[in-house]
Protein backbone atom coordinates (compact mmCIF):
# COMPACT_ATOMS: atom_id res chain seq x y z
CA UNK A 1 0.00 0.00 0.00
CA UNK A 2 2.81 2.37 0.95
CA UNK A 3 4.54 1.51 -2.34
CA UNK A 4 1.48 2.55 -4.38
CA UNK A 5 1.13 5.75 -2.37
CA UNK A 6 4.78 6.53 -3.09
CA UNK A 7 4.27 5.90 -6.83
CA UNK A 8 1.14 8.09 -6.86
CA UNK A 9 2.98 10.91 -5.09
CA UNK A 10 5.89 10.62 -7.54
CA UNK A 11 3.54 10.78 -10.53
CA UNK A 12 1.75 13.83 -9.12
CA UNK A 13 5.12 15.53 -8.60
CA UNK A 14 6.21 14.63 -12.14
CA UNK A 15 3.00 15.97 -13.68
CA UNK A 16 3.39 19.19 -11.68
CA UNK A 17 6.96 19.64 -12.90
CA UNK A 18 5.92 18.97 -16.51
CA UNK A 19 3.14 21.51 -16.17
CA UNK A 20 5.61 24.11 -14.85
CA UNK A 21 8.06 23.37 -17.70
CA UNK A 22 5.26 23.71 -20.25
CA UNK A 23 4.16 27.03 -18.71
CA UNK A 24 7.74 28.34 -18.70
CA UNK A 25 8.13 27.40 -22.37
CA UNK A 26 4.86 29.17 -23.18
CA UNK A 27 6.04 32.28 -21.35
CA UNK A 28 9.39 32.29 -23.22
CA UNK A 29 7.59 31.94 -26.55
CA UNK A 30 5.24 34.80 -25.67
CA UNK A 31 8.15 37.04 -24.59
CA UNK A 32 10.03 36.30 -27.82
CA UNK A 33 6.90 37.02 -29.86
CA UNK A 34 6.42 40.33 -28.03
CA UNK A 35 10.02 41.40 -28.59
CA UNK A 36 9.81 40.35 -32.26
CA UNK A 37 6.80 42.65 -32.54
CA UNK A 38 8.66 45.66 -31.10
CA UNK A 39 11.80 45.10 -33.18
CA UNK A 40 9.58 44.68 -36.25
CA UNK A 41 8.09 48.16 -35.77
CA UNK A 42 11.52 49.65 -36.61
CA UNK A 43 11.09 52.47 -34.12
CA UNK A 44 13.84 53.93 -31.94
CA UNK A 45 12.73 51.96 -28.89
CA UNK A 46 15.22 51.13 -26.15
CA UNK A 47 14.78 47.42 -25.44
CA UNK A 48 16.09 45.66 -22.34
CA UNK A 49 15.96 42.04 -21.22
CA UNK A 50 16.71 40.23 -17.97
CA UNK A 51 17.77 36.57 -17.97
CA UNK A 52 19.13 36.23 -14.43
CA UNK A 53 16.28 37.27 -12.18
CA UNK A 54 13.73 39.90 -13.14
CA UNK A 55 15.83 43.08 -12.95
CA UNK A 56 19.36 42.22 -14.11
CA UNK A 57 18.97 44.37 -17.20
CA UNK A 58 20.94 44.38 -20.41
CA UNK A 59 20.16 46.42 -23.50
CA UNK A 60 19.71 44.54 -26.77
CA UNK A 61 19.83 45.93 -30.29
CA UNK A 62 18.34 43.14 -32.40
CA UNK A 63 16.20 40.03 -32.31
CA UNK A 64 19.20 37.90 -33.25
CA UNK A 65 20.80 38.70 -29.86
CA UNK A 66 18.02 37.02 -27.89
CA UNK A 67 17.20 33.89 -29.90
CA UNK A 68 18.87 31.49 -27.45
CA UNK A 69 18.29 33.54 -24.31
CA UNK A 70 16.06 32.35 -21.49
CA UNK A 71 14.42 35.70 -20.87
CA UNK A 72 12.54 36.22 -17.62
CA UNK A 73 11.61 39.86 -18.06
CA UNK A 74 11.72 42.60 -20.69
CA UNK A 75 11.24 46.35 -20.77
CA UNK A 76 10.55 48.49 -23.84
CA UNK A 77 11.10 52.25 -23.60
CA UNK A 78 10.44 55.14 -25.93
CA UNK A 79 13.51 57.15 -27.08
CA UNK A 80 12.87 59.52 -24.13
CA UNK A 81 13.27 56.61 -21.68
CA UNK A 82 9.58 56.57 -20.76
CA UNK A 83 8.44 52.96 -20.34
CA UNK A 84 6.11 51.70 -23.06
CA UNK A 85 5.73 48.12 -21.83
CA UNK A 86 7.29 45.96 -19.12
CA UNK A 87 6.56 42.26 -18.68
CA UNK A 88 6.90 42.03 -14.88
CA UNK A 89 6.74 45.16 -12.74
CA UNK A 90 9.88 45.40 -10.62
CA UNK A 91 11.36 48.01 -8.31
CA UNK A 92 14.64 48.20 -10.22
CA UNK A 93 14.01 49.34 -13.79
CA UNK A 94 16.76 49.78 -16.42
CA UNK A 95 19.16 52.72 -16.02
CA UNK A 96 17.81 55.69 -17.93
CA UNK A 97 14.25 54.35 -17.95
CA UNK A 98 11.40 56.04 -16.10
CA UNK A 99 7.73 55.49 -15.49
CA UNK A 100 4.87 57.44 -16.98
CA UNK A 101 5.52 61.17 -17.43
CA UNK A 102 3.01 63.50 -15.78
CA UNK A 103 2.47 67.00 -17.10
CA UNK A 104 0.94 69.02 -14.28
CA UNK A 105 0.17 72.54 -15.37
CA UNK A 106 -0.20 71.70 -19.07
CA UNK A 107 -3.93 72.40 -18.86
CA UNK A 108 -6.72 71.18 -21.15
CA UNK A 109 -8.55 69.42 -18.31
CA UNK A 110 -11.84 70.54 -19.87
CA UNK A 111 -12.61 71.47 -23.48
CA UNK A 112 -15.96 72.87 -24.64
CA UNK A 113 -17.93 70.87 -27.20
CA UNK A 114 -17.85 73.69 -29.75
CA UNK A 115 -14.05 73.88 -29.61
CA UNK A 116 -13.55 70.30 -30.82
CA UNK A 117 -13.77 69.39 -34.51
CA UNK A 118 -15.00 65.79 -34.84
CA UNK A 119 -15.54 65.97 -38.62
CA UNK A 120 -12.21 64.37 -39.65
CA UNK A 121 -12.06 66.80 -42.59
CA UNK A 122 -8.72 68.45 -41.79
CA UNK A 123 -7.10 65.97 -39.42
CA UNK A 124 -8.10 62.33 -39.67
CA UNK A 125 -7.93 60.06 -36.62
CA UNK A 126 -8.46 56.32 -37.02
CA UNK A 127 -8.29 53.44 -34.55
CA UNK A 128 -7.87 49.72 -35.15
CA UNK A 129 -6.80 46.71 -33.06
CA UNK A 130 -3.05 46.62 -32.45
CA UNK A 131 -0.82 43.73 -33.50
CA UNK A 132 0.88 43.80 -30.10
CA UNK A 133 0.70 40.20 -28.72
CA UNK A 134 -0.53 41.54 -25.37
CA UNK A 135 -3.80 42.37 -27.15
CA UNK A 136 -4.79 44.97 -24.57
CA UNK A 137 -4.28 47.99 -26.77
CA UNK A 138 -4.94 49.37 -30.23
CA UNK A 139 -3.30 51.45 -32.93
CA UNK A 140 -4.20 55.10 -33.52
CA UNK A 141 -3.22 56.87 -36.75
CA UNK A 142 -3.24 60.65 -37.27
CA UNK A 143 -3.21 62.09 -40.80
CA UNK A 144 -2.65 65.78 -41.56
CA UNK A 145 -5.03 66.66 -44.40
CA UNK A 146 -4.39 70.41 -44.16
CA UNK A 147 -1.97 72.39 -46.34
CA UNK A 148 0.16 73.41 -43.33
CA UNK A 149 2.53 71.73 -40.92
CA UNK A 150 0.94 70.98 -37.56
CA UNK A 151 2.80 71.33 -34.26
CA UNK A 152 1.43 69.16 -31.43
CA UNK A 153 0.64 70.96 -28.17
CA UNK A 154 -1.25 68.36 -26.11
CA UNK A 155 -3.57 65.38 -26.38
CA UNK A 156 -5.44 62.93 -24.18
CA UNK A 157 -8.40 60.69 -23.50
CA UNK A 158 -11.67 62.46 -22.69
CA UNK A 159 -15.21 61.72 -21.56
CA UNK A 160 -18.27 63.70 -22.61
CA UNK A 161 -20.15 65.68 -19.94
CA UNK A 162 -23.51 66.52 -21.48
CA UNK A 163 -24.62 68.68 -18.52
CA UNK A 164 -21.63 71.02 -18.65
CA UNK A 165 -21.23 70.82 -22.42
CA UNK A 166 -17.56 69.88 -22.14
CA UNK A 167 -15.15 67.03 -22.70
CA UNK A 168 -13.25 66.37 -19.48
CA UNK A 169 -9.86 64.72 -19.25
CA UNK A 170 -9.98 61.07 -18.22
CA UNK A 171 -6.63 59.31 -18.47
CA UNK A 172 -4.29 57.47 -16.12
CA UNK A 173 -2.22 60.50 -15.12
CA UNK A 174 -5.09 63.04 -14.84
CA UNK A 175 -2.89 65.28 -17.00
CA UNK A 176 -2.90 65.93 -20.72
CA UNK A 177 -0.06 64.32 -22.67
CA UNK A 178 2.66 66.60 -24.02
CA UNK A 179 4.15 67.39 -27.44
CA UNK A 180 7.22 65.40 -26.38
CA UNK A 181 5.05 62.34 -25.67
CA UNK A 182 3.25 62.74 -28.99
CA UNK A 183 6.61 62.74 -30.78
CA UNK A 184 7.77 59.62 -28.93
CA UNK A 185 4.56 57.60 -28.98
CA UNK A 186 3.63 58.38 -32.59
CA UNK A 187 7.15 58.14 -34.01
CA UNK A 188 7.15 61.73 -35.26
CA UNK A 189 10.51 62.41 -36.93
CA UNK A 190 10.30 66.21 -36.77
CA UNK A 191 8.70 68.60 -34.30
CA UNK A 192 5.70 68.90 -36.62
CA UNK A 193 3.30 66.71 -38.57
CA UNK A 194 3.84 67.67 -42.21
CA UNK A 195 1.02 68.29 -44.64
CA UNK A 196 -0.13 64.89 -45.96
CA UNK A 197 1.89 62.97 -43.35
CA UNK A 198 0.47 60.11 -41.25
CA UNK A 199 1.90 58.87 -37.95
CA UNK A 200 0.74 56.05 -35.69
CA UNK A 201 0.89 54.98 -32.07
CA UNK A 202 0.76 51.16 -32.35
CA UNK A 203 0.52 50.68 -28.57
CA UNK A 204 -2.32 52.94 -27.54
CA UNK A 205 -3.66 51.86 -24.14
CA UNK A 206 -7.18 52.65 -22.99
CA UNK A 207 -10.24 50.99 -21.48
CA UNK A 208 -13.85 51.61 -22.28
CA UNK A 209 -15.21 54.04 -24.85
CA UNK A 210 -14.46 57.74 -25.04
CA UNK A 211 -12.78 60.43 -27.12
CA UNK A 212 -9.20 61.01 -28.15
CA UNK A 213 -8.66 64.76 -28.50
CA UNK A 214 -5.56 66.44 -29.97
CA UNK A 215 -4.52 70.09 -29.89
CA UNK A 216 -2.25 71.31 -32.69
CA UNK A 217 -0.92 74.70 -33.76
CA UNK A 218 -0.47 75.58 -37.43
CA UNK A 219 2.48 77.50 -38.87
CA UNK A 220 0.21 80.55 -39.13
CA UNK A 221 -0.61 80.34 -35.40
CA UNK A 222 -4.11 78.87 -35.60
CA UNK A 223 -5.08 76.36 -32.89
CA UNK A 224 -6.79 73.25 -34.19
CA UNK A 225 -8.51 71.01 -31.66
CA UNK A 226 -9.70 67.75 -33.17
CA UNK A 227 -11.04 64.48 -31.82
CA UNK A 228 -12.67 61.16 -32.51
CA UNK A 229 -14.91 58.77 -30.63
CA UNK A 230 -13.37 55.35 -30.02
CA UNK A 231 -14.94 52.08 -29.02
CA UNK A 232 -13.28 49.70 -26.59
CA UNK A 233 -11.29 47.97 -29.34
CA UNK A 234 -9.00 46.33 -26.78
CA UNK A 235 -11.74 44.13 -25.34
CA UNK A 236 -12.43 42.50 -28.69
CA UNK A 237 -8.73 42.10 -29.38
CA UNK A 238 -7.57 40.56 -26.08
CA UNK A 239 -5.14 37.66 -26.42
CA UNK A 240 -4.37 36.19 -23.04
CA UNK A 241 -0.83 36.51 -21.76
CA UNK A 242 0.66 33.26 -20.45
Amino acid sequence: MIYFLFIAAALISLFSELKIIKQQKKEREWIYKSLAYFFGLKRDYKIYISCKGFSNWQKVQSLAEIKKSRIKNFCVCYPSGEICQIYSNVEKIPDGAHWFEENEGLGFEEIAFDEVDLSQKEIEITNRPSKNPSGVDYETTITNKTSENLYPIAFGGYIKDEEKGVFFLDDVSDCAYSAKQFKNWYGLKNDFLASGESVSDPNNYDSGSGYWIYIFKTESGEIKTVGCFHEDLAVENIKQEP
